[in-house]
Formats: C-alpha cells, sequence, structure tokens
C-alpha cells in the first residue's frame, strides 16, 4: 500500500495516514494536513498547533507549571507595557514658568 501512495496510484485513507503519524511519532493533524484531508493552518495556528503537541507530551504536572509559566510571562509583559505608558504619559508636577 505504501508503494501505491508514494506512487500517487492510490489515495491514502484515514487509518493509512494515522499509521503514518503513529509510525513517524508526528501529531495525525499535521499529517492529514500535509496529505491534503485539512485544510492547511494559517501561520498563527501552526505555531499554536505545534505548542499543543509538544504540551500534549507532558503530564498532567507539567502541563500545570507550563500553564503558571504562561501566566506568569503574561503578567510580567502586562507590568512592563503598564510603566512603559506611564513614563511616556505622566504629567510634569512643577509648573511651567516663562
Amino acid at each position: 500500500m505504501v508503494n501505491k501512495v508514494l506512487g500517487e496510484n492510490a489515495n491514502p485513507g484515514l487509518d493509512f495516514l494515522v499509521g503514518v503519524a503513529r509510525a513517524l511519532g508526528i501529531p495525525r493533524e499535521e499529517v492529514f494536513r500535509r496529505a491534503g484531508v485539512l485544510p492547511p493552518l494559517i501561520e498563527d495556528e501552526s505555531e499554536l498547533e505545534a505548542f499543543m503537541a509538544e504540551w500534549r507530551q507532558l503530564s498532567l504536572e507539567d502541563r500545570i507549571a507550563t500553564y503558571h509559566i504562561a501566566k506568569g510571562l503574561n503578567q510580567a509583559r502586562r507590568e512592563r507595557e503598564k510603566a512603559r505608558a506611564a513614563k511616556t504619559i505622566s504629567p510634569s508636577t512643577e509648573p511651567v514658568r516663562p
């Protein structure tokens, strides 16, 4: 069957694609997209899909830790943005003299 699919003499079925994904150790969705069974992802979605493929392999404990790391990174980014905004729009406390 592999020879027929590679030689483009047969279309791969879902079971064949699942077997390819399993054999190569890659997500089924990726194989389905490359085979044209699923539509291609836009760039942002492909980054998310890659992250999720890694995340799915983590233990529950590591998934929770990853969530807290991401949450902490976002909180730090928001604080930096808030500090930058405060510097650029803070009014002067001294009166302007002619």
